[in-house]
């Protein structure tokens, strides 16, 4: 059975958020008593009951006198999740129905959607009671709750899913668990957003030539072949010095646990400048996660020479800049005229096969007899022995290399075997962990 959606939806300051945190069981979502926080919509997976996951989805709420300018964008947004949902749980502040309460509310109505009213804050109300102009707002499904507390949470769980089994029933029958998940990485302004609704061949993020529109994470799945992708667009990455709203802050910190919890990073770079110190740290987070790495450059549609030399000549400069990580794949795409996305998810596939591919140990040690024993570095006339070596994990692929003495060998020895593991088994887009150990460690 697909999942199906239920999408949140309200004004400022309803505790959207807080909601979304707390029926999803973690914190996802940035929660800050500045109004218009959360800008674009959010989606997590979570346990609806024991039989049925849904897909939550936290949104940006309408602002008239947003500063930003960003009203009409968002209102968009709320009607396309509106849209795609199957349940919306409207949330207002039960202390206090406002106008734009009001309009919410016509406007869910004329899209004709299941609707819940979930009246917020109910433990600041008189007697925790729900006043009456929550119920003028039209809806006979209405609970009061408290998300902050948890007041009535559980209860609100329980008429989520009765009316999710009763739409469930015109579900697709397709599942949306995803064999591949992959997060888009980039500094501010690089096209991710852009880059994700052209994938998703839908208005799922809001584009702006306005640096930093996207604060928080958002993802969703899509369908490639006999693929399903898990897609995760990000918050710019920014230097810690520069990130001064505690907003940024927090959006930052949930970009890079996004890395972790993603397979494979696109990191979109720009042709005229390729990589610049932000990306090469970005490149170091996603090296220390072990996570599967392809560069894409991005606006390919705005370079005049497209040839295939060019190309040649932008991924030598990047060997250049970065000549121990020639071991990542780079591509070119364009988000605004789609050229190159079949070709960046077939490599993002094959990079998540390197991840998971495991080597023989038969096959592992006759790469240690006939590559590894002609150059074997020695220190005050000792020399170092590889008796046999053993794949012990992957994603990310890790070897262990049983020696006779560990402290022979160099970081560049490393490196060495490292290289030559890639040269003789394709390796391209993954990081490799290589550990040396004293044979007598084991015995």
């Amino acid at each position: 059975m697909r999942i199906p959606e239920i999408v949140i939806l309200g004004r400022p300051n309803t505790g959207k958020s807080t909601l979304f945190n707390r029926l999803a069981g973690r914190r996802d979502a940035v929660i800050h008593p500045k109004a218009g926080v959360t800008r674009d919509r959010k989606a997590v997976r979570f346990a609806l009951n024991e039989q049925r996951e849904a897909l939550l989805v936290d949104t940006g709420g309408l602002f008239p006198d947003d500063p930003d300018d960003f009203s009409g964008d968002i209102e968009r947004q709320a009607r396309l999740a509106i849209l795609s949902a199957d349940l919306v749980i409207f949330l207002v502040d039960a202390t206090a129905i406002s106008g734009l309460d009001h309009d919410f509310a016509d406007m869910v109505r004329r899209i004709s959607k299941p609707v819940l009213v979930v009246a917020n804050k109910l433990d600041r109300t008189r007697d925790g009671a729900l006043p009456p102009e929550v119920y003028e707002l039209g809806f006979e499904n209405v609970i009061g709750i408290s998300a902050n507390h948890g007041t009535n949470c559980p209860e609100l769980k329980t008429r989520l899913s009765e009316a999710i089994e009763e739409a469930a029933r015109n579900l697709d029958q397709r599942g949306l668990k995803e064999d591949i998940s992959f997060v888009l990485i980039g500094r501010p302004n690089v096209g991710k957003s852009s880059l994700l609704n052209a994938l998703l061949q839908k208005e799922r993020a809001i584009v702006s030539p306005i640096a930093g529109t996207t604060r928080d994470s958002i993802d969703d799945w899509f369908v490639f072949g006999e693929r399903t992708f898990r897609v995760i667009d990000t918050a710019g990455l920014r230097r810690k010095s520069k990130v001064r709203e505690d907003i940024e802050y927090y959006s930052t910190l949930r970009t890079e646990r996004s890395i972790e919890e993603a397979d494979v990073t696109v990191l979109l770079i720009e042709p005229e400048t390729l990589l610049t110190d932000q990306d090469k740290k970005i490149i170091g987070l996603v090296e220390k996660a072990g996570k599967g790495l392809i560069f894409a450059i991005n606006k390919w549609d705005t370079v005049d020479d497209n040839s295939a030399k060019h190309i040649r000549d932008l991924k030598d400069k990047i060997q250049f800049q970065l000549p121990e990580f020639a071991w990542v794949p780079v591509t070119t795409v364009s988000a605004t005229n789609g050229r190159g996305l079949k070709k960046l998810l077939n490599m993002i596939v094959h990079v998540h096969g390197n991840q998971s591919r495991r080597l023989d140990t038969p096959d592992l040690n006759r790469f240690v007899q006939q590559q590894l024993k002609a150059y074997a570095p020695s220190k005050r006339g000792k020399q170092l022995k590889i008796y046999y070596a053993v794949q012990t994990g992957s994603m990310p692929p890790s070897f262990t290399f049983f020696v006779n003495n560990a402290t022979l060998a160099s970081v560049q020895y490393i490196h060495y075997i490292r290289n030559t593991l890639r040269k003789h088994h394709e390796y391209s887009g993954v990081p490799l962990r290589i550990t040396l150990r004293d044979k007598k460690d084991t015995e």
